[in-house]
Parts: structure tokens; C-alpha cells; sequence
């Protein structure tokens, strides 16, 4: 059966709460340090640290909650006119714009690189497994059994066909 992209799922949902958490407990700190001391430039590059972890430690939709987040805390508490969603000047649209998307390019970048260890993790670990083995049954065997851990299905089926086809 194949499941549904959207479908909901309470520990990715939990994840995404997770990251917008700790998007404002950065923002707690930075707001203790203070906008005067910090600057736009040093807070921008500060959200990035909680979208990356989250988008690294709990995926796509987590690091995407994290980066639109704190997306919205910068524009309210340190893009003037404060406390507001409204932007009075160019600069301020500009820094947003360039903000949002670097954290969701980050997200996105940390994604594939995951989906690329992924793959290379699974490549190893199949030619450790057939290392060695000398039967068209033990490879079959274990290409099923690596394939079924993969995909995490409850059958895989693996077809012998003869030399000549």
C-alpha cells in the first residue's frame, strides 16, 4: 500500500514544534542581548543555526517550520517598524527576502546531502552483505532482505530468469 505524502503523522508534527521552539528560544536570547548590540546581519546568521539543526535532525517539513518562523520573529522584533509585520523600507524587505531564502535553500541542501549519505550508507552495507557469497539463492536473499529493510516492505520478490534472456 502506498502511503500518502500528506497524510498526517504526529512525530513530524511534533518535530515542527520542536523547531519552532527552539526558533524562539534563539530569539528569547537574542532579544536579551539585544538588536543594538547584535545587528541585522549577526541575527540573520543566528536564525540560520536553529533552522539548520532542525532541518538536519528532523527533516524537510521541521527546517522549513523552523525557517518560516523565524522568518516572521525577525520581521516582528528586529526589522523596523518593530512590532509590526510591515516592512518601512527597502533594506528591511531586502534582508527578509535574502533571509528566507538562504534558510530554505539550506534546508533544501541539507536534505539532499542526508538522502545522498542515505544512499551510499545502503550501497556499503549491500556489497558488505554479498561479500563473499557464491549462490544465485544467497544473493537473491540478501539483495531481498537489504531491499525490504530499505523500503521497509513486507515483500520482496526476486525473479531468476534464465542466462539467455
Amino acid at each position: 500500500m502506498k502511503r500518502n505524502r500528506f497524510s498526517f503523522n504526529p512525530k513530524l508534527l511534533g518535530n515542527s514544534l520542536l523547531a519552532v521552539l527552539l526558533v524562539a528560544a534563539t530569539t528569547v536570547l537574542m532579544l536579551l542581548v539585544g538588536r543594538d548590540t547584535l545587528g541585522d546581519a549577526v541575527i540573520a546568521l543566528l536564525y540560520l543555526i536553529p533552522v539548520a539543526w532542525s532541518a538536519n535532525k528532523w527533516g524537510q517539513l521541521p527546517g522549513i517550520s523552523a525557517a518560516l518562523t523565524a522568518a516572521l520573529a525577525f520581521d516582528f522584533l528586529f526589522i523596523p517598524p518593530l512590532y509590526t509585520f510591515a516592512v518601512a523600507r527597502l533594506e528591511g524587505w531586502l534582508v527578509l527576502a535574502i533571509f528566507l531564502g538562504v534558510a530554505i535553500l539550506v534546508v533544501g541542501r541539507i536534505q539532499d546531502s542526508l538522502a545522498k549519505a542515505r544512499e551510499a550508507v545502503f550501497m556499503y552495507e549491500l556489497s558488505s552483505a554479498l561479500t563473499g557469497l557464491r549462490t544465485q539463492e544467497a544473493v537473491a536473499h540478501t539483495v531481498a532482505r537489504q531491499l525490504q529493510q530499505l523500503f521497509q516492505a513486507s515483500l520482496v520478490n526476486v525473479i531468476f530468469y534464465p542466462e539467455n534472456r
